[in-house]
């Protein structure tokens, strides 16, 4: 028996995210950023304040009002999780690939999404799509800049963000479909200078249990997000580097027999900067296998994810074996 069962059938139909989901997201991941932005200028203002010259005072009011602001925009939104946390999905997914293997599904190519730039006087540059080839992946760099003669303190925001949804086959039964994948980033140059700033990058994965029904972003479907990167501004050192961060993303949709679920990521990278410029070179956002002991990764597993379907019997007596188990020792 293989490892992996590969299925090459395309995601049928367009990009399932309409621009007006992506707006959502977008305003919700920036608000995110400038309220933990906001946050860790507040932190800083006692130090300030015990040097008799600095006249801080009515920049941390501005402070204290934008944060009660943004407090009330921002909603929760979870973190990644991973199949482990449940037992019973853990088990269910330990024991599959002995009976039949995880199927391996190509995305396709990612899509733009929302491409800002402040348009306030002083401020230049954006952040560019290099490549969206091969599927499955982004490549990108930027040079956003502030001179800071409009509202020196105050960041100004750049964004840009980009779609990709896979839509799973028919559920050959009701049941769980589980899915997982890892998502690299890195980049070759970066370098950032500024009187203050934020620069990361974020995923949001959002799912359906049925495509004709809503799409992975809407109000009530549920969805998790990941910060591969996230540093503020300023830093000892202008020339910043982090080291290929690679996030495991991995969980499960209830399903219906003959339903189609799917999966749909935004990625995105958002800099507020005041007074500075950002230069980044070489970025690049994909997904991959989810690696596992063995060999060093090779480009057959790039660009992909893999899931596979569990019906509810098995399942559901995997659950209650475990049940039986916990009891017994309890005993």
């Amino acid at each position: 028996m293989t490892k992996h069962e590969r299925h090459s059938e395309p995601s049928p139909g367009p990009d399932l995210i309409p621009e007006s989901v992506v707006r959502r997201v977008t305003d919700e991941r920036r608000a995110e950023s400038e309220l933990a932005l906001v946050t860790s200028q507040l932190s800083e203002m006692p130090e300030l304040r015990q040097d008799p010259a600095a006249k801080v005072d009515e920049h941390i009011n501005d402070l204290i009002k934008r944060r009660a602001k943004l407090i009330e925009r921002v909603r929760p939104v979870s973190t990644v999780r991973d199949l482990r946390a449940r037992p019973v999905d853990s088990l269910v997914t330990n024991l599959g690939p002995f009976f039949s293997p995880w199927v391996v599904v190509n995305l396709p190519y990612f899509s733009e999404g929302i491409d800002e730039t402040p348009y306030v006087d002083g401020t230049s540059g954006s952040f560019v799509t290099d490549s969206l080839s091969p599927p499955g992946g982004v490549e990108f760099g930027g040079n956003p800049q502030d001179t800071g003669i409009v509202n020196p303190y105050i960041e100004k925001w750049w964004i840009h963000n980009w779609t990709c949804s896979y839509v799973f086959p028919f559920a050959p039964s009701t049941g769980t479909l589980y899915y997982r994948f890892t998502m690299e980033t890195s980049w070759e140059v970066v370098v950032a200078l500024a009187l203050s700033g934020l620069v990361n990058a974020f995923v949001t994965v959002g799912l359906t249990s049925d495509v004709r029904a809503d799409n992975p972003f809407d109000s009530g479907a549920e969805k998790e997000t990941a910060w591969p990167f996230w540093f503020t501004l300023p830093q000892a050192n202008s020339n910043l580097y982090v080291n290929q961060p690679l996030i495991q993303f991995s969980g499960s949709i209830e399903v219906q027999a003959g339903r189609t679920a799917a999966i749909g990521l935004i990625c995105g990278i958002d800099a507020g900067i005041a007074s500075g410029y950002v230069e980044m070179l070489g970025g690049l956002m994909r997904t991959r296998l989810v690696a596992e002991p063995g060999p060093a990764m090779t480009p057959a597993i790039l660009d992909q994810i893999e899931y596979r379907f569990e019906p509810n019997w098995w399942v559901q007596a995997v659950g209650q074996r475990l049940n039986e188990a916990a009891t017994s020792r309890s005993g």
